[in-house]
């Protein structure tokens, strides 16, 4: 382990609201306006974490499906167009967290414990440890 680096579990943010992939697009446009984030873990009605939607990914979709099918009202229906998340344990250190951040277009890095979405790592939660650290450096 890196000396002086900390684990993610000592930085994650708490876990973000997820979005069933069972939710209308009308209905993901909802959670966003209501959760006022910009993005969100998918996750399917069995719980399983399987894709990173954004807004404006949401944006694409109803485009999409106004040109295309009408019937594909799901965001389930859009998954294989997400980003696929990147997942980290919570012993793991913010140096691992910053290099999967690097190769997710949405910069976000989800903790997962026992399956479960328990927190995220975000640049800022990164920066301000930078900063931190700065800090207390003679």
């Amino acid at each position: 382990m890196e000396a002086n680096v900390p684990l993610v579990g000592e930085l994650m943010s708490p876990a973000p609201p997820n979005l069933r992939s069972d939710r209308t697009l009308e209905e993901a446009a909802q959670f966003f306006r209501e959760n006022r984030v910009s993005v969100a873990p998918v996750i399917t009605p069995a719980g399983n974490f399987v894709a990173v939607m954004s807004e404006f990914q949401l944006v694409k979709f109803f485009l999409k499906r106004s040109q295309e099918t009408p019937n594909n009202l799901f965001v389930g229906n859009y998954v294989n167009d997400m980003e696929p998340p990147k997942i980290i344990e919570e012993l793991q250190t913010v140096t691992e967290a910053f290099r999967q951040m690097v190769e997710a277009p949405s910069r976000r890095v989800f903790v997962l414990r026992a399956g479960q979405i328990v927190g995220v790592v975000e640049p800022n939660v990164l920066y301000d440890f930078l900063i931190a650290r700065d800090r207390r450096a003679p």
